[in-house]
């Protein structure tokens, strides 16, 4: 991937689609494509997930590092660990997590909300009292009711 062009301050990519990503702060900051979540655009082999150092202001294409695991509801331990279309989350919105560490939920499209699970619905992936990216408004994430 190219890495970040410009300053800290103000940061460039050279392809459209690309934001900077801070991989190391200071140390490697990298271009990564953008995406959209419940399409799963990316190239094969990357999941489109949620860049947390933006407060989740972009989805990126991410390498996937789920392997043979990361199906929904499999533990995982964060990240990029699940299968795209996946996002490891907190086990206690799926009955069928039974364990204490992450877990594989799916992302859902608030718009027309489908889930597996036994009682799941889909919840908006920002919190209430964040406001969603407009690009991003109808993201939810398949879970139990809180």
């Amino acid at each position: 991937v190219a890495l970040c062009t410009g300053t800290m301050d103000d940061p460039g990519c050279p392809g459209a689609k690309d934001v900077c990503m801070f991989w190391t702060p200071g140390i490697a900051s990298v271009c990564l494509q953008t995406c959209e979540p419940l399409v799963q655009d990316c190239p094969v082999g990357q999941s489109c997930l949620p860049d947390f150092a933006s407060d989740a202001e972009n989805f990126l294409c991410i390498i996937d590092w789920s392997f043979e695991e990361g199906q929904e509801f499999d533990p995982c331990p964060g990240g990029n660990s699940c299968d795209p279309g996946l996002l490891c989350w907190d086990p206690a919105l799926a009955v069928e997590c039974k364990q204490d560490e992450g877990c594989c939920l799916a992302f859902c499209d608030l718009d027309d909300p489908k889930c597996d699970g036994a009682g799941a619905t889909c919840q908006p992936f920002y919190p209430p009292d964040v406001p969603a990216p407009p690009e991003y408004a109808n993201v939810g994430i398949c879970g139990l009711p809180g």
